[in-house]
């Protein structure tokens, strides 16, 4: 897991989602609520005015995420995003997204995703 120091404390980068869909940038961490930023903008957009689009896009992302680490469990890099590889079996269990199933069994299976640690346990346990 990557660890940074900033002045506000400590932040775990892993965990979170963030990336950019359109004039949007969405960052949905492991705690607490999601945040949409129009870029256009420069405003915060509660996440509640977009409604199941908003969703969509988020399992949509994370799927691209598992598929990748699925195709290279080894990758560190995601186009797009600062998130880590394990943000993206994180939160197909918060989200409780049941089409992730067979990719999460897939990486259960022994799928490294980072140089310290290794994707254990039951992940379909998370759905």
């Amino acid at each position: 897991m990557r660890l940074g120091r900033q002045l506000d404390g400590w932040i775990w980068m892993d965990h979170v989602l963030a990336f950019c869909i359109g004039e949007r940038a969405i960052l949905r961490p492991w705690w607490g609520p999601m945040v949409v930023i129009d870029l256009e903008n420069l405003e915060v957009v509660p996440a509640s005015d977009l409604g199941h689009h908003l969703v969509a896009d988020v399992e949509s992302f994370v799927m691209k995420g598992l598929e990748k680490l699925v195709e290279n469990p080894a990758s560190r890099y995601f186009e797009g995003t600062i998130s880590g590889p394990s943000a993206f079996p994180h939160h197909a269990g918060l989200l409780k997204m049941s089409q992730a199933t067979d990719l999460l069994l897939k990486l259960e299976k022994g799928a490294s995703v980072s140089k310290s640690s290794r994707l254990e346990g039951n992940f379909y346990s998370l759905l």
